[in-house]
């Protein structure tokens, strides 16, 4: 005959050991993931907000001369005076006749 007390330490009814140590870590972890992830769609946003308003502002000065100009992180505003040849906006002056 098999007598089984519930309330027994390591019996079958014993509820589990929390291991609060671990879950405060885990949830360290997970807020300064999610922390990464907000910073760097921040970083991303203001970048391609950055890139479109220069990219705007290249095409209003250039667009009344009807030259092609495009806006690029590296190269900044070029115009294209020539099919295929590229110049700073600075470099290139447009004459008024």
């Amino acid at each position: 005959m098999k007598i089984e007390i519930k309330d027994a330490p390591g019996g079958p009814y014993d509820p589990p050991i929390r291991d609060f140590a671990a879950e405060e870590r885990y949830d360290s972890r997970v807020r300064t993931f999610l922390g990464f992830i907000v910073f760097a769609a921040v970083v991303f946003l203001a970048a391609q907000s950055f890139v479109a308003i220069n990219q705007f502002g290249c095409h209003k000065v250039w667009e009344q001369s009807g030259m092609q100009s495009n806006w690029t992180f590296f190269a900044g505003c070029q115009v294209e005076v020539e099919r295929g040849r590229w110049l700073p906006e600075a470099t290139v002056r447009e004459l008024l006749r």
